[in-house]
């Protein structure tokens, strides 16, 4: 049965679309402290497109292929002001391999600004991803996975809309992209990544 990759979309744009909308209520007023350490939790409440070419290494046979799918986000860092922070992320889309789904990982450092010091802010930040998919997808039309792992670049925008003390959901929109290592990858194929991770998470400021 083919898997509904329009979910992950549909949440993501309705958590975005109602944190822009409480944006604009009285508690967008309250004023979130950014100072000392912070942690960042989105448990499945983001999405992410992933565009994927597939290249084996003679570079003489690509394939493509791109899906949504639900994707969770950990991390933790400083806050060196009220207007500057800076962590570490994990991300994933879990496990799916066999159910026709790809799996992708992100290791990255982000960097964060609010340019006023106030709740919109931009964001971006480099670091490791790792994709891998079923090998029904390339075409060797066979069982088994493929995988790659390289460098990545996201960059993105959001706003913060606090919720409690110092504590805050934030409406983020990413871009990313990785690129292919040099060198033969472990299943003789290469993973190129274009994607967009949308979304909501929680973010606490203790």
């Amino acid at each position: 049965m083919k898997p509904n990759t329009t979910r992950p979309l549909v949440l993501a744009l309705t958590l975005t679309l109602a944190t822009v909308l409480m944006s604009g209520s009285a508690l967008a007023d309250r004023e979130i402290t950014r100072k000392g350490p912070y942690f960042v939790l989105a448990p499945y409440t983001q999405a992410i497109h992933m565009d994927m070419d597939y290249l084996l290494t003679d570079y003489e046979t690509r394939t493509s292929t791109s899906e949504w799918r639900a994707f969770w986000r950990f991390g933790f860092g400083w806050a060196f002001s009220q207007k500057f922070s800076l962590g570490v992320e994990f991300g994933s889309t879990g496990e799916g391999l066999y159910d026709e789904h790809h799996e992708y990982d992100t290791s990255l450092l982000r960097a964060t600004w609010f340019p006023t010091g106030g709740a919109w802010y931009v964001t971006g930040g480099g670091g490791l991803g790792s994709a891998d998919a079923p090998l029904k997808w390339t075409p060797d039309y066979e069982y088994g996975t493929v995988y790659d792992g390289s460098w990545l670049l996201t960059f993105g925008a959001g706003y913060e809309f606090p919720i409690w003390r110092n504590l805050a959901l934030q409406g983020q929109v990413d871009w990313l992209q990785q690129r292919h290592h040099p060198h033969e990858g472990q299943s003789g194929y290469k993973i190129d990544v274009d994607g967009w991770i949308m979304g909501v998470t929680l973010i606490w400021y203790p």
